[in-house]
This record gives structure tokens, C-alpha cells and sequence, in this order.
């Protein structure tokens, strides 16, 4: 499959030519612009795409975009769904890839420094991305744990543990139910000191719950955060 590497404004640019006046996930450096502004930048990414051959002109001045980038971008814009992969390992900064699904088809937009990395994918590469993009590793055997906590007792251990004082912390978790190794976990969460991975899904054809969060923390233990509503208050579940 054919690799494409667009600046921001070259995604935006393209995307407009295809009718979407914003592309999830990129940054937009173009509204805002005056009107002047605006047509030296149009001028300067069409002779970047001419120059990478993603766009062509004929002797009449008509410019054409490659047709597979244009039905790439363009399934992009108006896709049915989209799986949004983010990650940040310890003392790494975060990281984070987004998977556009159009009809049949996946494409992989992947950050790469200044500029944004397209391809088509198949389905088993989306789901091999995920599953390696998490460093699975070993831990010590333990029985399953679940609890609930209110949202803002969770956000009083959050506090607590930002000032040093874990024990405390531990011991809000402890009365909702968290064992010693999750306790532990979430606290090195709060702290910044666990692995944390966070994969996102959007269904656009769907009129009612659209989009589901999950969401991982990874130290003594993997586990999964959901955020739910119990008698009119906010909870959040934790899940090995």
C-alpha cells in the first residue's frame, strides 16, 4: 500500500478540497488566517504536493490530487467510525495513532514529529497495532479485583496522593473496595509512575452512545477504568 506524509496544513487543505472544513486529530494553523495569508499558503502546499507528486497540473493550471490520497483523505472526512490508539510508557512522552474506517476500508494516520503519516491497513493490522502497541508483561498472580469509587472521593485520593500522602489515598480506594496491588496501581497512575493506554471508539452511524473509552493503567497490575453513573452521581470502576 502507498505511504503518505502530509504537513497539518496539507491535510486540512486536502480535506477541504473533498468538502470537510476539519479533520479529527489535526492541529488547524489555517483558520484565522487573512485572506492574503491564506492564498500564500495555498500557493506554497500545492507546490509542496506537486513537488512530493501527490498533485499533478495540467496547461490549463487545473491541479489533480492522487486519486488514492483523495479517496484516502476524503474516507477520512466522512468516515463511519474511528478507533483512536493512544499510549504513554514511563519516562516516555505519549504517543498516539488514529484509524479512520470507511466502508471496508481502515486508514492509519500516525504522528510522525511535524507531520502525519496515511496508509490503508487491513483489518488484522489494526488489530495487531493495538495489541503490540500495549508492553504486555508478566506479573504476580493475584485474585481479580473490582470496585467502584464516587468521582469525587476518586479525585480526593487523586489530591492526596499529589502531596505525598499515598497512605491516605490508599485508604479511600481500600474502603470502595480496591485490593493492595490495584490500590497501588492507581496511586502510581495519579503519580505519573504507571504505563498508561487509552483506545477509543467511534461509531458514526450510531444515533444513541456513539463513542466508547477504554481506558488502561499498567503497574503491579493491567487495569481497566470505565466511567459510568450510579443514582445520579458520577463513579469510576477499576478492573483487573
Amino acid at each position: 500500500m502507498s505511504e503518505y506524509v502530509l504537513t497539518a496544513d496539507e491535510v486540512l487543505y486536502l480535506a477541504a478540497s473533498k468538502g470537510a472544513d476539519s479533520f479529527y486529530g489535526v492541529r488547524d494553523n489555517l483558520t484565522g488566517l487573512s485572506e492574503q495569508d491564506l492564498r500564500v499558503k495555498v500557493l506554497e502546499m500545492e507546490d509542496s504536493l506537486n513537488r512530493k507528486g501527490y498533485m499533478q497540473s495540467d496547461f490549463d493550471g487545473n491541479s489533480f490530487v492522487d486519486e488514492e490520497l483523495g479517496k484516502m483523505i476524503g474516507g477520512c472526512g466522512d468516515c463511519d467510525g474511528m478507533v483512536c490508539f493512544e499510549w504513554e510508557i514511563l519516562g516516555e512522552p505519549q504517543e498516539g495513532c488514529l484509524y479512520f474506517i470507511k466502508d471496508k476500508h481502515i486508514y492509519e494516520m500516525m504522528p510522525r514529529q511535524e507531520k502525519y503519516v496515511f496508509r490503508e491497513i487491513s483489518w488484522e493490522a489494526l488489530t495487531d497495532a493495538v495489541q503490540k502497541g500495549i508492553r504486555w508483561k508478566e506479573v504476580n498472580e493475584g485474585e481479580e479485583n473490582r470496585f467502584s469509587i464516587k468521582q469525587k472521593e476518586l479525585e480526593k485520593a487523586a489530591k492526596l496522593a499529589g502531596r505525598g500522602a499515598e497512605d491516605k489515598a490508599k485508604e479511600l480506594m481500600a474502603e470502595a473496595g480496591a485490593g493492595e496491588e490495584t490500590a497501588d496501581t492507581i496511586v502510581a497512575g495519579i503519580q505519573n509512575k504507571a504505563d498508561f493506554y487509552s483506545v477509543f471508539f467511534v461509531n458514526n452511524r450510531m444515533e444513541e452512545d456513539p463513542a466508547l473509552s477504554v481506558q488502561f493503567l499498567q503497574g503491579k497490575k493491567l487495569i481497566a477504568m470505565a466511567y459510568e453513573e450510579q443514582n445520579d452521581e458520577d463513579y469510576v470502576s477499576f478492573y483487573t
